[in-house]
């Protein structure tokens, strides 16, 4: 799967993944801020589902506001190997997280070992459990 070639990416396109439920409190809204600052080669991908229809068009809607619907991508939810196939073809992985629920603060969200397991570089809310691996 060469650089997702279905979403009709390049190359020259710097991928990254955002490997997740879309749920409030996962930072969604605060990715999507940043990849509208970022170069136009920049693309992200979500790979997952959102946690119910009312979040998905706030997040379609923020898209457009922000006009970069042709630099974010939405697919699957992918399982198994499938997954992780398309996982390694993004160049970094992001798992930003709100410190507002208590449980992430304590808790290694699985994502971020998929992303290991990708073997791709991951950026993270500076979770202790994570710091901990390093």
């Amino acid at each position: 799967m060469k650089k997702l070639e279905e979403l009709d990416l390049k190359d020259s396109d710097f991928i990254i993944a955002f490997p997740a439920t879309a749920a409030p409190h996962y930072g969604v809204e605060d990715t999507l801020k940043a990849i509208a600052k970022l170069p136009k080669k920049v693309k992200l991908v979500f790979i997952g589902r959102f946690t119910n229809e009312p979040y998905e068009r706030k997040i379609k809607n923020l898209i457009n506001k922000l006009k970069i619907k042709d630099k974010v991508f939405f697919k699957g939810p992918f399982y198994g190997d499938d997954y992780l196939k398309y996982l390694s073809c993004a160049d970094v992985g992001i798992s930003p997280i709100s410190m507002q629920i208590q449980n992430h603060m304590n808790v290694l969200p699985a994502r971020l070992l998929d992303m290991i397991a990708a073997e791709i570089p991951v950026i993270s809310t500076n979770i202790s459990e994570f710091v901990r691996l390093n």
